[in-house]
């Protein structure tokens, strides 16, 4: 697919699912999605799984919790950029059959977490800014080849995708766009 048709895509409302007919959050198992202009996401994280609205008040805050510093036990504001990056992500790749659940490994950082961490880079936009807002998120998708994965987030062009292979997880930011591959 080319860029160019992903962004067609993007102008595409994405699917949000009826929960009434869903087995254990699973949006694989929903019979009747319908389109609406939410922005849907699939996450876990420590053992958590939900499935929720970006978009919506009560959605926003179940991503402030997922997207936390598990470490230092706060959370912060993530962008909104961000979530409707995972949310068409998400949209995409069941558009082509994979209903792709994404396992969180990092969200919002504060300075000590992130000095903490190795190879973290001083300016991550995992810190949150003056206002508490965080641009970037850590995660493994569930059921697809993390090269595979990656290689969509590149296309879709929604900023930084890092694949870091020696530690199995990707990382996606709303910056500017670039990527790259990591290996000890």
């Amino acid at each position: 697919m080319l860029r160019r048709d992903f962004v067609a895509l993007l102008a595409v409302p994405p699917l949000l699912f009826n929960p009434a007919v869903a087995k254990a959050g699973d949006p694989a198992s929903h019979s009747s999605p319908q389109h609406a202009n939410g922005w849907p996401i699939w996450a876990s994280r420590a053992g958590e799984q939900f499935f929720f609205d970006a978009r919506t008040q009560e959605g926003y805050r179940v991503a402030q919790h997922l997207l936390r510093d598990v470490r230092a036990r706060r959370m912060g504001f993530p962008h909104p950029y961000l979530l409707r990056a995972i949310a068409q992500i998400q949209h995409w790749w069941a558009l082509h059959d994979r209903h792709v659940r994404i396992d969180i490994t990092s969200g919002m950082r504060t300075p000590q977490t992130n000095n903490s961490i190795e190879g973290a880079a001083r300016a991550s936009l995992h810190l949150p800014n003056q206002q508490g807002v965080f641009f970037a998120a850590d995660f493994r998708p569930t059921g697809m080849p993390m090269d595979v994965a990656a290689h969509w987030l590149r296309h879709a062009g929604i900023g930084g995708v890092g694949l870091y292979l020696d530690r199995n997880f990707i990382h996606a930011d709303v910056g500017r766009a670039r990527s790259w591959v990591a290996r000890r």
